[in-house]
């Protein structure tokens, strides 16, 4: 079982493949979006959303330090209003290394108003049934706030 030594969450992620160092620019913590003004209608084939362009980065080790592991993670984002998505399954590396970077990429939010979304990072396990369970190995949220749809206000999906 991988062990996250930490995860944030952020507008990008980028790792120095020379010196190896990660820069973590404009960590987000919270989100203001604009209400919709009444009469504003979204199309029933439409899932409204909050588009922004943010990365999950985590700093993941192995459980042993003397054994290599290649655990499959996903990540599940959970809405204020408890509506779940999944990202895609990836098998991270640290066989080779006693650490590994995960880099998760997000364009968008599902939008569902006020409170807390939640990152999760799940590693896949197999129980004794050999049946396949998603452990939670990390927690990271992003609180969304609303503001009136004012134009002077912060642009929808901008950090507060």
């Amino acid at each position: 079982m991988a062990k996250v030594v930490w995860g944030i969450l952020c507008r990008k992620g980028i790792l120095d493949k020379y010196t190896n160092s990660v820069s973590l620019i404009d960590v987000i913590e919270s989100v203001q979006v604009t209400e919709r003004k009444v009469g504003d209608e979204i199309p029933a084939n439409e899932v409204p959303t909050i588009l922004m362009g943010m990365s999950l980065v985590y700093l993941l080790e192995r459980s042993r330090k003397d054994i290599p592991e290649r655990p499959t993670c996903r990540v599940r984002i959970t809405s204020p209003k408890n509506k779940q998505n999944y990202g895609p399954e990836i098998e991270l590396d640290i066989e080779s290394s006693v650490r590994s970077r995960y880099f998760a990429g997000i364009s968008a939010l599902p939008a569902d108003g006020a409170g807390r979304y939640k990152f999760e990072l799940q590693e896949r396990t197999v129980d004794k049934n050999d049946r396949t369970r998603w452990k939670v190995i990390s927690t990271t949220v992003l609180d969304a706030t609303t503001s009136p749809n004012d134009p002077s206000s912060t642009e929808p999906g901008q950090p507060s």
